[in-house]
């Protein structure tokens, strides 16, 4: 009764994945998808030993999804009402050469017309995320070194941000500001 959105990778020596689970429960306040999710595997074929990002063994195949939860979007926000936090698009993730995870998710209140980007990241050696709302936006996550660059929309132009792994210092390296204007 669910299945994942998001990406596997082989990065930093290992495979990954990262994903938003969309779970058939038709009575919770969340329209199609809850929750950002992330695991890995020690085995170089990603056959065993997976964890959560804790380093926890999590069950394989993965059938409990909330094993590798890392948070809940919907917490973001204050509605309660049924079906009315949508979490679908602006979710990504990637990983720098250093080992500093960094993720990125939209979530809307669709009671309360308030939209929320979230970035959550863990410095290499950290034990837990950091989390926050004051940055430039979601979108999509590359990782160059030990920087990561977030390229997305903002008012309908293209922007590129960079970010030092493992902080959330975002300056912006590039605006359009002219030209073409794009629904994102």
């Amino acid at each position: 009764n669910w299945s994942i959105y998001g990406e596997v990778k082989y990065t930093g020596g290992k495979i990954r994945i990262g994903f938003q689970r969309r779970l058939d429960n038709r009575q919770d306040k969340y329209i199609y998808q809850n929750g950002v999710y992330y695991a890995y595997s020690d085995d170089p074929t990603g056959a065993t030993q997976w964890k959560n990002y804790k380093g926890e063994p999590i069950t394989i195949p993965l059938v409990k999804a909330e094993e590798a939860l890392v948070y809940e979007p919907g917490d973001w926000v204050t509605t309660t009402q049924k079906d009315k936090v949508h979490i679908v698009g602006g979710f990504d993730w990637t990983l720098t050469d250093r080992g500093d995870l960094h993720m990125v998710s939209t979530v809307k209140d669709l009671e309360h017309n308030v939209t929320k980007s979230i970035h959550s990241y863990m410095p290499a050696g950290a034990t837990e995320f950091t989390y926050t709302t004051e940055f430039g936006g979601s979108g999509a996550l590359y990782t160059s070194g030990n920087d990561v660059y977030l390229i997305g929309l903002r008012g309908g132009r293209v922007y590129v941000d960079r970010v030092e792994g493992g902080t959330n210092n975002f300056e912006n390296l590039y605006q359009q500001t002219t030209g073409k204007s794009f629904n994102g």
